[in-house]
């Protein structure tokens, strides 16, 4: 089976390449979009020891962090880790153990300046619980699965097992 080949480096930003342009986001005092605004989204690289996790994080992320690890190797680091000024993660937990694991030296980042505090503790938990709202829709899903298979992808490259890839969706 053929693997999809990380891009260079486990970063989405290629040396001398062109950095993309901030979204023109808006918010208010509360971060509530408004017009006008601009909102700071802008990603650096931080250093990894420079940034720790949410002592009270209530997700039990061990089983996901090598999935993810895997996942940025081949596909590079595509979701920034969310910080707040002092270097806490916000939304990230997950990706920063990945990256760790990985040896990874310096993380994509968005340092988030214009939350509170308890708007900053309702995210952390908010990120997390609105995802599993969604579902998969099987059909559509198993369609993109025959394709990746008919182009020879490897289909752990999606995060399902050979197992589940064959079982649950009959490939």
């Amino acid at each position: 089976k053929r693997q999809v080949s990380p891009p260079s480096g486990y970063f989405y930003a290629r040396k001398g390449g062109r950095k993309p342009p901030l979204p023109n986001l808006t918010r208010n005092a509360s971060g509530i979009a408004k017009k006008g605004e601009k909102m700071n989204q802008q990603v650096v690289y931080q250093d990894i020891s420079q940034i720790h996790p949410y002592e009270n994080n209530p997700r039990n992320n061990e089983a996901a962090i090598e999935p993810v690890a895997q996942s940025i190797k081949r596909f590079g680091f595509r979701v920034p880790i969310l910080i707040d000024g002092k270097g806490t993660i916000i939304a990230g937990h997950t990706r920063y153990e990945a990256a760790k694991r990985l040896g990874m030296d310096k993380v994509p980042c968005i340092r988030v300046d214009d939350l509170t505090d308890e708007q900053i503790r309702a995210y952390r938990i908010a990120d997390n619980k609105v995802a599993e709202a969604s579902s998969w829709n099987d059909d559509v899903l198993r369609a993109e699965m025959d394709a990746l298979k008919a182009l020879d992808v490897d289909l752990t490259d999606t995060g399902f097992s050979e197992a589940v890839s064959y079982t649950h969706l009959t490939l």
